[in-house]
This record gives structure tokens, C-alpha cells and sequence, in this order.
């Protein structure tokens, strides 16, 4: 009976340590669900850090492209500066009726036509004749 006792005992021995490889086996399956769950979060971060990585190179750019534009505005600004107080020499030629007395424009040097020998009008002053004979209501004084 001894023996009967013996291997009662030593099968409630091997059906613990059963239960207890068993519960092993499920705690390793948990983990591995778990570290599964990890690494797809990973994945799914590192492409958002891409795509903010790209969203950022994409404001630099067009940071990049807003300066330049501001340094053409400024140099346009810059060049229009200047031309008010020549506009105002050119727009007091029909103030007065004077265009003899109207100052010769500093500019550079054009190449003169062959025949005709007249004067050469700048592009300001031929945009402002253009719009005086275009426009009825803009008279001289002359």
C-alpha cells in the first residue's frame, strides 16, 4: 500500500507541476500578445514621427520660399522708392503745360534710332501720354 501511497503522491506532484507549466505556457502567451501590441504601437509612432518629420520639411521649404518672396517684395519696394519724385517731374509736365522745362530722367544710356533724331521717351512717360489721350477727363493745363 506504501506503494500505492507513493505514486498517489508522486502523480499529484506531476499534475501540479502540469498546472503550473501550464500556467507558464499561458503567461508566455500573454507576453508574447503584449509585446506584439508593442510593437505594432512602435511601428504606428515611428510612421507618425515620419510623417510629422515630413510636415516639417515641408513648412522649412515653405518658410524658405515666404523669405525669399519678401526679399523680392522689399527690393521692388525699394526700386518703386525712387520713382515717385520722377513720376511727379513727369506728371507736372501736364500741370503746367511746360514739357520743354521737364528734366531729363537719369538713366542708362539707350541705343538712339537711326532716322527720326527725336526724343525717346522713357516708359513712364509714355505710360502717362497713353493714359491722357485715353482718358477724356484728363486735361492739361497748357
Amino acid at each position: 500500500m506504501r506503494r500505492a501511497g507513493e505514486l498517489r503522491s508522486e502523480a499529484q506532484l506531476v499534475n501540479r507541476a502540469a498546472e503550473r507549466l501550464q500556467d507558464i505556457l499561458t503567461g508566455a502567451e500573454e507576453s508574447a500578445v503584449l509585446i506584439d501590441a508593442i510593437a505594432t504601437a512602435n511601428r504606428d509612432q515611428s510612421d507618425a514621427l515620419e510623417e510629422e518629420a515630413i510636415a516639417v520639411r515641408q513648412m522649412d521649404e515653405l518658410t524658405q520660399h515666404n523669405a525669399a518672396l519678401v526679399e523680392e517684395t522689399d527690393a521692388a519696394i525699394e526700386q518703386t522708392e525712387v520713382h515717385p519724385s520722377e513720376l511727379d517731374r513727369i506728371v507736372a509736365v501736364f500741370r503746367s503745360g511746360q514739357l520743354a522745362a521737364v528734366p531729363r530722367l537719369a538713366r542708362p544710356a539707350a541705343p538712339r534710332p537711326a532716322q527720326g533724331g527725336g526724343r525717346r521717351l522713357g516708359e513712364a512717360q509714355r505710360k502717362v501720354l497713353h493714359t491722357s489721350r485715353d482718358n477724356p477727363s484728363f486735361t492739361t493745363n497748357g
